[in-house]
């Protein structure tokens, strides 16, 4: 199991928490990663091929058996890392180059059975397994802090790391021909993420204190909220997701920008218009029977926020359960707007109108309670 028993330098040091308030949650100040990985679209795709091993079926491997790690200040258990397969991708690791995907498990203190959320970070679609040389650690655990706040408002969060172009997985790997979709998502998502959900699922939820039964979110931010929502419309078979929360995810990349379309495509290794974008983009999947979708953007950042409102008003149009706009008066991106709190003031836009005061990540933490049962 790799780097299994090393902290972030911020775990021992976080002093903010999520308080419940009248029904609400109130965010104390934290800052979140702004560099690439933390969401960042990068300004060219690398042009490397997927290696013939692509295929791979994913190995099991046991969960941990060991105690948790109990930061004192919140009282949310981190339980490291886990293996939960390999895709046959290479990701320049800390440990050297590896195929082996992981992730990382936080648990609120209290007794459960507590909902789950599965987070994914945002890299601009180039993948979440490489080493980050400043902290050590993986790419993918520049996301712990989001995903321990989730845990300490009563989920247990699942922190997904994952492979994408920069490793060789291109999200046209698996796209199965025109006319011929069905549940299959782009390939990060359906190789990586929705393995990682799967594995998680059936390999006693329970120790960790999770409850299936309780709800199932999943949420991310930038190119990670777009694997959220491809999530949520392709679904997981055998379980049901009641929810899905995303910021800054371009959930309709025609509508994004020419530039966030072009990293999008880059990915996809496709061009506008074609029968492979849509495939791969959240807006051509939505439908009446999907989980209630979350949906911010800064509305001064570089994704238009008329995707994200044209996404919205086609989730209305085809009557999903909930369709929740949220577009903060800032030019952060993503995690850049994670303490932004709502003024309820012109030019911000929210429908259904957000707490004023409320952080953006306290609002999608009360916009997933809704829909699960038993986070405290």
């Amino acid at each position: 199991m790799r780097n299994s028993l090393r902290r972030p330098v911020w775990w021992g040091a976080v002093t903010a928490v999520i308080v419940v308030v009248a029904g609400g949650f109130v965010s104390g100040a934290v800052s979140f990663p702004t560099r690439a990985h933390a969401g960042f679209f990068p300004a060219r795709a690398h042009a490397s091929g997927p290696p013939e091993s692509s295929t791979t079926a994913p190995p099991v491997t046991a969960a941990p058996t060991g105690p948790p790690v109990t930061a004192a200040s919140t009282g949310v258990h981190d339980w490291g890392e886990v293996t939960y397969g390999s895709d046959g991708y290479l990701a320049r690791t800390c440990s050297g180059a590896s195929s082996e995907l992981q992730y990382e498990v936080f648990s609120p203190a209290s007794p459960g059975p507590h909902p789950i959320v599965f987070g994914i970070t945002g890299t601009g679609f180039a993948g979440a397994a490489g080493c980050d040389p400043q902290t050590g650690t993986e790419v993918y655990r520049a996301f712990d802090p989001v995903m321990a706040r989730w845990a300490r408002a009563g989920f247990v969060a699942v922190n997904i790391e994952y492979h994408g172009y920069r490793d060789g997985l291109y999200g046209d790997v698996t796209y199965p021909g025109a006319g011929r979709w069905g549940t299959t998502a782009d390939a990060t998502t359906e190789l990586d993420i929705k393995p990682a959900m799967k594995f998680f699922l059936s390999n006693d939820p329970a120790r960790y204190g999770a409850g299936e039964q309780m709800g199932i979110v999943v949420f991310g931010a930038s190119s990670g909220a777009h694997d959220a929502y491809m999530a949520g419309v392709t679904g997981l078979p055998g379980h049901r997701i009641a929810a899905v929360a995303g910021w800054s995810g371009l959930p309709d990349a025609p509508a994004a920008g020419t530039y966030p379309e072009s990293v999008f495509d880059q990915y996809m290794r496709t061009t506008p218009g074609t029968d492979v974008e849509a495939f791969g983009d959240p807006f051509h999947r939505l439908g009446r029977s999907d989980p209630p979708q979350y949906v911010a953007n800064g509305l001064h950042e570089f994704i238009s926020p008329t995707n994200a409102e044209a996404y919205v008003a086609h989730c209305e149009r085809v009557k999903v359960r909930a369709c929740w706009l949220r577009l903060p008066d800032t030019a952060a991106h993503a995690q850049g707007y994670a303490t932004y709190r709502f003024s309820g003031l012109v030019p911000e836009k929210t429908a259904p109108p957000a707490t004023p005061g409320t952080t953006v990540l306290a609002d999608s933490i009360a916009f997933a309670k809704r829909y699960v049962q038993g986070a405290r």
